[in-house]
């Protein structure tokens, strides 16, 4: 059988020149992907329930203080920061299907635990924040983990559909959990939506377990040796193509992906809508990043440099036109277009780090991913909480835009002067 063409049950890996013409779902022709798509799929669903039932009880118990959300949503991303280049060293090192599950049943810890606070009515706020922090730890562990176990699953010809299929499913959930989440809370408050939240990780255990790791194309794993971390540094410096994208995602995720720090206050304060109006804030939202999504599942390699500050720029433009709108009904509108923009730059940073990193520091490069994803939403979600505070929620909104325009402006021009002098030509 030639190599990486499917086998009579599937589950090979496809070869290079056929990937391209197999569709947008070819990778879900590995059964291992379709149990790991399958169980990423129930979780992130209970994480999105989870988070909007999180924001709405720190709301509650804080009588709608932004500054408080802000402060909540620091601590459960700071462990990022500390943690990141660590965890994707694991991910180099260890068994990343086990890794995942552990990480998945604490997470459904996390759930059980806030959901016996609020039922037997014990529920403090500094009980939340030591669960965000807890959670926080565990997401710093699970983003590299999973980066890396999607290419071992489906291989690195394979990686880019892989990926934006991990999309579909993660903004799918974030379509429905929020919706469910904001469905539930209305009616019976935050205590039931952590518990389905927490029972959402038996579904992943199940799926996670029927996973053959033999068919895995594992490669060889980092030997324990000093200096790891400060050699997956090295790395980066030394592929700027690489560092400079996650330079600039890390800017523009420190305030845009804090989003729900902006939407809970928003439909709150601004609207008078209520957790049900949060709900379909977050939910539009999902609908907008699902499509993206979609979009993406055909990309079958790293996006060229300009399309991706093009992306940026667009996105930051169009956070800045909607901080002006006064009409719920539109403002749901316009959070599906901002929703694509966020997944298209997601997906787009995403396939660049994990097709041009090299096997042997996939790891350590998705801990550096984590790392720009989530390093810097606890300052912005402190900055976004005194924004709010200050100005009121739509300045949050207007903030976000403005900090993506600038670093998009300033990155986006040494990305493309350094690719100039190191080419010699036009990107």
């Amino acid at each position: 059988m030639a190599v990486g063409a499917p086998d009579e049950t599937g589950s090979g890996r496809l070869r290079p020149r056929r990937a391209e013409r197999q569709g947008v779902l070819h990778s879900l022709r590995h059964r291992n992907f379709r149990m790991y798509a399958l169980g990423q799929g129930v979780s992130f669903v209970g994480m999105w329930m989870n988070r909007t039932a999180q924001d709405w009880l720190v709301l509650e118990l804080t009588d709608n203080s932004p500054a408080a959300l802000g402060i909540t949503v620091a601590i459960q991303f700071s462990p990022v920061v500390l943690l990141s280049l660590w965890a994707g060293l694991l991910a180099d090192r260890g068994d990343n299907t086990r890794l995942l599950l552990w990480v998945r049943l604490l997470q459904g810890l996390c759930a059980a635990v806030l959901a016996v606070l609020v039922l037997t009515d014990t529920v403090t706020l500094w009980q939340v924040l030591v669960v965000a922090g807890v959670f926080g730890c565990l997401t710093a562990v699970e983003v590299p983990v999973r980066q890396a176990l999607t290419s071992e699953i489906v291989g690195k010809v394979g990686i880019a559909n892989a990926l934006a299929i991990n999309s579909v499913t993660v903004q799918g959930s974030r379509m429905v959990g929020p919706a469910i989440a904001g469905a539930l809370i209305s009616v019976w408050g935050t205590g039931p939506v952590f518990v389905v939240s927490a029972l959402s990780l038996l579904v992943v255990h199940w799926a996670m377990e029927r996973i053959d790791v033999s068919e895995l194309s594992t490669p060889p794993r980092a030997p324990r040796a000093r200096g790891q971390v400060r050699a997956g540094l090295r790395y980066l410096v030394q592929h700027p193509e690489i560092a400079l994208v996650l330079l600039l995602f890390l800017f523009v995720t420190s305030f845009t992906w804090n989003i729900e720090v902006v939407l809970a206050p928003l439909a709150a304060e601004t609207f008078d809508r209520g957790a049900a109006g949060y709900g379909q804030l977050a939910s539009a939202l999902g609908v907008g990043t699902l499509a993206g999504a979609l979009l993406a599942t055909r990309r079958t390699k790293a996006p060229r440099q300009p399309a991706l500050i093009a992306t940026a720029a667009t996105l930051g433009g169009a956070q800045v036109a909607v901080s002006f709108v006064s009409s719920f009904p539109l403002l749901l509108v316009l959070m599906v277009p901002m929703g694509v923009g966020m997944l298209t730059l997601l997906n787009q940073v995403t396939t660049t780090v994990q097709m041009k990193s090299d096997d042997a520091v996939r790891g350590r490069m998705s801990g550096y991913y984590a790392l720009s994803l989530n390093g810097g939403k606890p300052f912005g979600a402190l900055a976004l909480g005194w924004i709010g505070h200050t100005l009121g929620p739509p300045a949050m909104l207007r903030s976000t835009g403005l900090v993506t325009l600038a670093t998009t402006v300033v990155v986006g021009a040494w990305m493309l002067a350094l690719h100039r002098r190191q080419h010699g030509r036009k990107p």
